[in-house]
């Protein structure tokens, strides 16, 4: 998502609204996404416009409607805003979103290879805020993957701010709480593979209901990838054998492909995530978020540095070096008591008279040789 081109579309699929086509951003298997502009703000927007034979569809409009009311009401820095929601004069739903700048992690990752650790620990704890906040208003995303998370540069902040994008084939969970979007009308068949097979779940992979551990896991996968610029499954190519890995193949952590070192509590936390047992995965986002922040705060330490205790001991009886009447107000250092100077004498004299005990001491065995 880049700066828009002059040149408008012909013929402007946007024609009678309030938008005007700038560009083509890319298109998938149910609509497209073109750089719009508004006719009377002149601002430019994102728009996702299903295709034109999908528009009397009713289940997939239906989802167009349920990924426009869960971003309407996430509202959230690390998931991409909407701005409307409307139909073409033909018929063609549209989204109007937030035009991002900057390039997907996929493309990122494509061209730099693995980020460092402590950026890809940045990251990653901005993909679980977004995550936890879609699953506490009963949201699952279903399709988390790094196609699907958008690094958006800002002339406001030095780095750039993740942002999770395309809740097309979102779910809503059947405990989903009041505020949650109106589920779909026809839910996902039981048995149905939904997402993308290199990151999806055992369970998705099996056709199972997935919750929000099955996020975690894609979330997992991600982080894997931002550490060492791949997937654990990379080595296997046909859908089938990765989704038997998923099931089946317990992956190598990180450090394993790694060119920077990754802590081993983080290789810990990452195959925890990566369960197959969903139950063995974190609770929640906020729960793997949590333990991410304890891998970031542990690198961000000085080196060498401990945790130190404070003990309340007996006060030393040993002579007062500064007292209180010695500091006046004018003074900037402090000055030395009269007791304090004494004993800094004597301790002086009795170090001299040991240094010359030692010397006599030496000269006497040298002339004895």
């Amino acid at each position: 998502m880049t700066d828009p081109s002059p040149e408008a579309i012909v013929p402007d699929p946007f024609e009678g609204t309030s938008l005007r086509a700038i560009r083509r951003l890319g298109a998938g298997g149910t609509g497209e996404v073109f750089v719009v502009e508004h006719r009377e703000l002149g601002r430019c927007f994102a728009a996702k416009l299903l295709r034109a034979p999908l528009a009397a569809v009713p289940h997939i409009v239906d989802r167009l409607r349920l990924e426009g009311q869960t971003l309407a009401r996430l509202n959230h820095p690390n998931v991409v805003a909407i701005q409307g929601f409307d139909t073409t004069p033909d018929g063609r739903p549209y989204l109007v979103i937030e035009l991002l700048a900057g390039q997907s992690l996929t493309e990122t990752l494509r061209t730099g290879g693995a980020l460092p650790v402590r950026l890809a620990l940045k990251y990653g704890k901005e993909l679980l805020s977004g995550l936890a906040a879609a699953h506490e208003i009963g949201v699952v995303h279903r399709d988390v993957k790094p196609d699907n998370v958008f690094l958006a540069q800002s002339p406001h902040r030095s780095a750039p701010e993740l942002k999770l994008i395309d809740f097309g084939i979102a779910r809503v969970l059947p405990d989903a709480p009041v505020e949650a979007p109106q589920p779909l009308v026809v839910p996902t068949a039981t048995g149905a593979v939904v997402g993308t097979p290199r990151f999806l779940s055992p369970e998705g992979a099996l056709g199972l209901r997935v919750d929000e551990r099955a996020d975690i896991y894609g979330a997992a996968l991600v982080i894997y990838a931002m550490l060492t610029g791949r997937g654990p499954f990379d080595h296997v190519e046909s859908e089938e054998a990765v989704l038997g890995a998923h099931l089946n193949e317990t992956p190598a952590p990180p450090s394993e492909h790694a060119l920077e070192p990754v802590p081993a509590e983080l290789d810990a936390l990452l195959l925890r995530a990566l369960s197959k047992d969903p139950n063995g995965r974190f609770g929640s986002a906020r729960e793997f978020k949590a333990e991410l922040e304890k891998v970031d705060a542990l690198l961000a330490s000085p080196a060498g540095w401990l945790e130190t205790t404070a003990y309340h001991l007996r006060e030393p009886d040993i002579p007062e070096l500064v007292t209180p009447a010695s500091l006046t107000a004018g003074d900037s250092e402090p000055r030395l008591s009269r007791r304090a100077v004494a004993t800094i004498v004597l301790l002086s004299a009795i170090a001299l008279i040991a240094s010359l005990i030692v010397v006599v001491s030496i000269g006497s065995r040298m002339r004895g040789h």
